[in-house]
């Protein structure tokens, strides 16, 4: 058991940032009080740049947008996906479960998600 308490104690469990976060733009996937409340903040600490927002509530988004001086507000999910088509993105998806898969699947394959949320209602789902 001192053995276990002792190896516990010399993990780092503290993930490194990245030495540049310019270099990974995020878009987020959702504008709701995850997003603002943690995230934004969160990322404006670090210095990971926010490239746009999308929410299924337009006005949301919107005024999140404005609030956090995010460049661009995207009018359909397909739209952010295919602006970051050639970039190196975090994909920051915020939305309920049942909205991951096809979202993941929009994705571009240079591109990364964070997902925030289980992906799954069940053991099964995810």
């Amino acid at each position: 058991m001192n053995h276990f308490l002792t190896s516990i104690l010399r993990l780092n469990l503290i993930p490194s940032l990245p030495k540049n976060p310019l270099n990974y733009p995020i878009i987020l996937i959702g504008a709701g009080a995850i997003v603002t409340l943690g995230h934004l903040p969160a990322y404006k600490i670090a210095g990971f740049p926010v490239k746009g927002i999308y929410d299924t509530d337009r006005q949301k988004a919107l005024s999140v947008g404005s609030k956090w001086n995010i460049p661009k507000v995207y009018n359909t999910i397909d739209e952010a996906c295919a602006t970051a088509s050639n970039e190196n993105v975090i994909f920051d998806l915020a939305v309920p479960s049942n909205q991951i898969e096809s979202i993941i699947k929009q994705i571009s394959i240079n591109s990364h998600a964070l997902i925030q949320k289980p992906m799954g209602e069940n053991l099964a789902q995810a």
